[in-house]
């Protein structure tokens, strides 16, 4: 469900960790081959949903949810032991994390369609505003380097698109950039980060 570059400069690959296998592996980007790394647990009932590496330390974190409690883990690039921080507070439905380039953690609670900055020491939410859309099914957000801007791959409940969006990581405010597949009517395209 959550994929992500590793920050070493190496894009043959991603690390990707699963919904439902809980296996976290890495993903050959020419050939597809997935190769298991090692099998990471989620808190509870929860399951994962995202997947994020800190640019700033090589830190590689993730998200789960039950849509009641959202939690944030490191995980161990070797093994896929996955650690859990604790509760992302103010948010039940984290359903997909990123980091900026100074090492920040954003979550995207699509349960009250909020932004939320995360602390990566504790996992304390704390809710930076709406994305003013109604947001539901899966979603994938990751920043560009190199601009520090935050896009979202998401899905808009009300007219049922799937749509790239930009996010102000100051108000949580989202900006259309456009529908994503066919102009009309876009439909259910999901793509995750």
């Amino acid at each position: 469900v959550g994929t992500d570059f590793g920050n070493t400069g190496d894009f043959s690959f991603l690390y990707g960790i699963g919904f439902y296998s809980n296996k976290f592996v890495t993903l050959d980007v020419e050939t597809g081959a997935v190769t298991e790394i090692g099998t990471a647990t989620p808190y509870g009932s929860e399951v994962w949903t995202g997947l994020a590496m800190d640019p700033t330390t090589g830190t590689m974190y993730a998200s789960s949810s039950d849509v009641t409690v959202s939690s944030l883990y490191t995980v161990d690039l070797g093994t896929g032991a996955a650690t859990r921080i604790g509760e992302i507070t103010n948010a039940p439905a984290i359903i997909d994390i990123a980091v900026d380039n100074s090492g920040q953690i954003y979550g995207f609670d699509i349960y009250n369609d909020n932004l939320i900055s995360v602390d990566k020491v504790t996992g304390a939410g704390t809710v930076v505003g709406s994305v003013g859309f109604n947001a539901n099914y899966s979603q994938g957000m990751d920043f560009d380097e190199s601009t520090n801007t935050l896009y979202l791959s998401a899905f808009n409940d009300d007219s049922f698109q799937s749509e790239l969006r930009i996010a102000d990581t100051s108000t949580g405010a989202t900006t259309l950039v456009g529908v994503l597949g066919a102009t009309v009517p876009g439909y259910s395209v999901e793509l995750d980060d």
